[in-house]
């Protein structure tokens, strides 16, 4: 089953790869089509995620058997989900969390397509990037972070610089304590909030995605 779930995403990815590979810019047409794309690919999102962890190694893990769907349920986007722990059992544990549609550009492509998961927890905010919608962005190194220079547009149009950081061997930018609070409450506002992120170290590489406020300041009250 996960040789079948891993050849259907290659195909998908082969495809968009060819569509968005050598674009240089992008119109509104072209990105509402990324968008459709990303239908497909975040199908197959969750079904790929939970046939690739190895939960011998990852305990307290995501779950993402839930994962919502920020095009057709966009009122009710942001869920409460709980972490998982050796044998992929719910814990007590739960975090906020959300997906959003996106584009990317790096050395060798130009506004490809992105998906963005929010993650808001007791203890942190972070932000996990896939890569035409599949491949995840990850920190290989065993010894040194990534620095992440990320501008936050709120809906009344004020950009606030956020400095994150993925660790070692994670695969998520953390927000620094100082930058929650302006999250949480960009976040529990009414419209938009914009994210452009750019790798500190490789500057060619960057992710920009909207996310929606919708219905998160009620479900962070019930959180709380």
């Amino acid at each position: 089953m996960k040789k079948i779930i891993t050849l259907s995403i290659c195909v998908l990815l082969t495809v968009t790869l060819f569509a968005c590979g050598n674009s240089e810019g992008v119109s509104q047409t072209d990105y509402n089509k990324l968008l459709d794309e990303n239908k497909l690919l975040r199908e197959r999102l969750e079904e790929f995620e939970s046939s690739s962890i190895d939960v011998t190694e990852m305990p307290d893990t995501e779950d993402s058997t839930d994962i919502p769907d920020p095009v057709s349920s966009n009122a009710e986007i942001w869920e409460i989900h709980y972490y998982l722990d050796s044998f992929r059992q719910p814990t007590e544990n739960s975090y906020i969390a959300a997906l959003f549609d996106g584009v990317f550009s790096n050395s060798a492509t130009s506004n490809s397509n992105l998906i963005a998961r929010i993650l808001v927890d007791s203890n942190d905010i972070a932000i996990i990037l896939f890569e035409y919608g599949r491949t995840q962005v990850k920190n290989s190194s065993t010894r040194n972070s990534t620095t992440y220079n990320i501008t936050m547009r709120t809906d009344d149009d004020k950009d606030i610089r956020i400095v994150g950081d993925m660790p070692a061997g994670s695969d998520r930018i953390y927000i620094p304590t100082d930058n929650k609070k302006d999250i949480i409450n960009a976040l529990s506002g009414t419209g938009e909030v914009s994210f452009y992120i750019v790798n500190a170290e490789r500057t060619t590489t960057n992710y920009l995605f909207t996310a929606t406020a919708a219905n998160f300041a009620d479900v962070y009250k019930d959180y709380n």
